[in-house]
């Protein structure tokens, strides 16, 4: 595949991910609108735990068998996959089943509904086999597969909450539900159409999964860092000022990852351009990097102020009380995702010169530091706290990560001149 074929390809990934974290928005929004502010605080608590849930229950499988897609014959691997699936599908299962034992004591010692979290499990379980059907799209080279899933579950991702709240009521297991039978429809999909084109088979090769979890079971712990360092703030916040207050924080969270949708979408077509040009190691390349990074960071630093202007438009025009709420922490989540937008860029140069131990290590730490930050902070300062807490953090990930990467091409420069 050519250096174009891949830019191409890695531009309908990314607008294919932007168009499911445009539909997450735009369901929040609605959300946000019509729900009072304990139903929003409790969906978006159910969202951060299905996505803890899904990498838990994932066990990193998904990319042990994307490592070994190229390096093995086709009909290793259906073998392959089939073991890696039915071994998610059954952990999955029996997390759920201990789970719904432990339900009394859930409700005991926790601040969240029982039923919530069952019903994160379950939604959790159906993303992660979801992940299985979209990787084998993109190791066969299927974007367009890819793309018409990714538009169809967006849809219903986006429809089927706002259904179940028309139906059921204005309530948080309305948005609940409806959000959760879409993803659990998308996990049987997803089994049903792997079968239905050959790649799955009812058995699981032992040895395989052995050897892959020795490949995956270390990436959890840098999943997890990532997942914290998004997540967890609002569980603090829910702890120490109401879940109402953790719904307004999350909702402009949400808000800000417009960012995210341009900096991902950036960072997909720009990573294939960026590696072939480092790999000539000349001052004409450099000089090509320079040029399209300072762009970037310009239009990164423009989305920033437009968005919060945009979304300060948008609250005085509906004068909505939820939305109001939210603005208060659109300015530092918006601080905090251009940050994160610059970080991804200089993390490819990391990520290029193979140093991801070192990266899994930072961001573990950043994780665990805006951990700290955030129980120490939100209960003096409030849910405000974590405001600065996250955009202190990013900030914190992007110098360090830079500082790495320009000490490394200074020591390449020394190098250069003493041999030469």
């Amino acid at each position: 595949m050519s250096l174009k074929q891949v830019g191409g390809t890695a531009i309908v990934y990314a607008v294919s991910n932007g168009i499911g974290a445009a539909a997450q928005l735009l369901l929040m929004l609605y959300c946000a609108f019509v729900l009072p502010g304990d139903a929003l605080g409790f969906l978006t608590l159910f969202v951060a735990i299905v996505a803890l849930a899904t990498q838990l229950v994932g066990l990193g499988l998904i990319a042990a068998f994307q490592r070994d897609y190229f390096t093995v014959q086709a009909e290793a691997r259906v073998s392959q996959l089939s073991s890696v699936v039915w071994t998610v599908v059954g952990v999955g299962i029996a997390v759920l089943l201990l789970v719904s034992m432990a339900v009394p004591f859930i409700e005991y010692f926790q601040a969240l509904p029982s039923g919530l979290v069952v019903i994160a499990l379950a939604g959790a379980l159906g993303q992660a086999l979801q992940q299985f059907l979209l990787v084998t799209w993109q190791s066969e080279g299927k974007p367009a597969s890819y793309a018409r899933f990714m538009l169809g579950f967006c849809i219903l991702q986006v429809v089927a909450p706002m259904a179940f709240l028309q139906w059921l009521g204005l309530s948080w297991e309305s948005a609940v539900y409806g959000q959760a039978l879409v993803f659990i429809l998308g996990g049987l999909f997803s089994l049903f159409t792997l079968r239905s084109l050959g790649y799955l088979r009812f058995s699981v090769d032992r040895v395989y999964i052995r050897s892959a979890l020795g490949f995956s079971l270390p990436l959890i712990p840098y999943q997890l860092a990532g997942w914290g360092m998004a997540m967890l703030d609002r569980f603090v916040i829910t702890s120490f000022c109401g879940v109402a207050i953790a719904g307004y924080y999350a909702l402009a969270f949400q808000v800000s990852q417009v960012l995210n949708i341009l900096s991902g979408g950036f960072t997909q077509a720009f990573t294939p351009w960026l590696y072939a040009l480092l790999a000539k190691r000349n001052s004409a390349a450099t000089r090509k990097i320079v040029i399209v990074i300072a762009g970037y960071c310009v239009g990164m630093v423009v989305a920033c102020l437009s968005g919060y202007w945009v979304f300060s438009v948008v609250v005085d025009v509906l004068a909505k009380e939820s939305y109001r709420n939210a603005l208060v922490f659109i300015p530092w989540l918006f601080l905090a995702m251009l940050f994160n937008g610059l970080y991804r860029v200089a993390s490819s140069f990391v990520l290029f010169h193979g140093r991801t131990v070192t990266l899994a290590l930072m961001l573990g730490v950043m994780a665990a530091l805006s951990f700290c930050l955030n129980y120490l902070l939100v209960p003096v300062y409030g849910a405000i706290a974590s405001g600065w807490v996250v955009a202190f953090s990013f900030g914190l990930l992007f110098a360090t990560t830079s500082l790495m990467v320009a000490m490394r091409r200074g020591a390449q420069g020394a190098l250069a001149k003493q041999q030469y």
